[in-house]
């Protein structure tokens, strides 16, 4: 016969009573899941512009913090040599705007035109680049707007330019060089005469600075993808330009996107490679697009990418891009697209620039789809604000006793090597922290075994690459 001490028996109930426990769940009343934060994105007007423009060309000041707009359509298709300024220094609410700047010269009235902010020591400067008047005659000088002594100049540097309207620029700090791609030598849409649009540039151009004058001349570099209405934007982290959309024939807009490297000093030799994202399908990545608006949130590592036309651009049989703002996710290998909603009506031919100061992509203007009678233009001044909110899940109401004992969480193989390890363990450490672990599968019936509890550890959407914020971990009945 076998015999047990004292201590033994005693351990041995006691763990059986905490068995007990741990089968037993107290009836006092409906479990709620953990919170989880969750972040929104909104637009919010904050100012507007008297001039309600479209296809401006936009500079940001990021010595004063201003933003810089010039020249446009109107709403009557008039082009205009407005120049307006919004202070973004302080707070956006009540934002001071600048209507209709009278800087010293002569402002030519173009549309289409491209602009690059360049502070050197002392020196602050906007080169408005290219553009063309309401009947397609191309500007063939470099207007400089000097922000320091309030002039305004034409120039005509060393080299060849090719009179480019609709272009994409962006100004590169690190090698002090603004970097133009695309555009037409020609090109109009109002009143009615016809010019076709088409057989765009392809080559690139960039606008170099003599170290000691700080004279302007035009250097011709590779060639890269024959678009227009494209937009171009600086990745500050990985020192490269980003060219997202444009159109090829003015027929389709493309939702290609293309990059060229600016590491080297050597970037005239450098050549533009067409970036591959993770996504597929029609409803998982933005339409082509071109007359569209972009802006690269260095803060969060994001292309921001907005309206435009996909269709038959700038026609009365236009098809506007879907009101959607869409996100390029560079943070994660291949980067991935996000469709962050936030509609805002139409925007053909708006402006958008980032914002350091507030962490925001700022939008102006744009048109509505063209109509015959009533066309839309908009002077208004949005901000794309990101709000982190905590969102508690609708508490599942449980049994009073769990069918199932106690529940240990189990790891999808699928999770190995597209998870970090630490999110892992501790998921498998702290599983309360997950909001769905132990959960019936089908939480409106009770549990069973056709309803089995949540236990494995997978990934929210196991076609898609893991993110803390848009595809995080999740606890699942089962693993695929």
């Amino acid at each position: 016969m076998l015999h047990t001490s004292l201590g033994t028996r005693r351990t041995l109930a006691r763990c059986a009573a905490l068995a007990l426990a741990a089968a037993l769940i107290l009836p006092l009343g409906p479990s709620p899941a953990a919170a989880q934060p969750v972040t929104v994105f909104a637009w919010q007007k904050f100012a507007s512009i008297n001039a309600k423009l479209f296809h401006r060309a936009t500079a940001y000041d990021s010595v004063d913090k201003k933003l810089y707009l010039y020249g446009g359509f109107d709403l009557n298709g008039n082009v205009r040599n407005q120049v307006d300024a919004v202070d973004l220094s302080a707070a956006l609410a009540g934002a001071k705007v600048d209507n209709g700047l009278r800087p010293a010269g002569a402002i030519a009235e173009l549309w289409g035109a491209a602009g690059a902010f360049r502070a050197k020591g002392v020196d602050r400067k906007i080169y408005w680049i290219g553009g063309t008047d309401a009947v397609a005659t191309p500007f063939k000088q470099l207007q400089v707007h000097d922000l320091v002594h309030n002039t305004w100049s034409a120039v005509k540097p060393e080299g060849a330019f090719d009179h480019r309207v609709l272009a994409a620029a962006v100004y590169d700090p690190n090698n002090d060089v603004v970097v133009v791609q695309g555009g037409n030598e020609r090109c109009i849409f109002f009143p009615t005469t016809s010019i076709a649009c088409d057989d765009p540039y392809n080559d690139t151009l960039f606008l170099q600075f003599d170290a000691m004058t700080g004279a302007p001349r035009w250097v011709r570099g590779p060639s890269g993808p024959r678009l227009f209405g494209a937009t171009a934007a600086f990745d500050s982290r990985l020192k490269r330009i980003l060219l997202f959309g444009g159109t090829y024939d003015r027929i389709d807009g493309t939702n290609e996107v293309w990059t060229l490297d600016m590491t080297s000093s050597d970037y005239v030799n450098s050549k533009w490679q067409k970036l591959a994202f993770v996504n597929t399908g029609s409803l998982s990545v933005p339409g082509g697009r071109a007359l569209h608006t972009a802006a690269y949130n260095a803060d969060l590592n994001h292309l921001v990418v907005y309206g435009g036309d996909v269709k038959t651009i700038h026609s009365t049989s236009e098809i506007v891009a879907a009101p959607e703002v869409w996100a390029l996710d560079l943070g994660v290998t291949p980067p991935v697209w996000r469709n962050l909603k936030t509609p805002l009506g139409d925007r053909i031919g708006a402006s958008m620039i980032y914002d350091p100061v507030h962490k925001t992509p700022i939008l102006y203007g744009g048109r509505g789809k063209l109509r015959t009678g009533r066309q839309t233009v908009s002077g208004d001044l949005y901000a794309l604000t990101a709000t982190e909110v905590v969102r508690t899940p609708t508490p599942t109401a449980v049994p009073t006793v769990s069918p199932y004992g106690p529940l240990e969480p189990r790891l999808c193989p699928t999770l190995n090597g597209r998870v970090p390890p630490a999110v892992i363990q501790n998921a498998l450490a702290n599983p309360a922290d997950i909001g769905s672990f132990g959960q019936p599968s089908a939480p409106n019936r009770p549990p069973s075994p056709a309803n089995p509890p949540k236990i494995y550890l997978g990934l929210t959407n196991i076609n898609a690459p893991y993110n803390p914020l848009f595809n995080p971990v999740t606890f699942k009945a089962g693993c695929p």
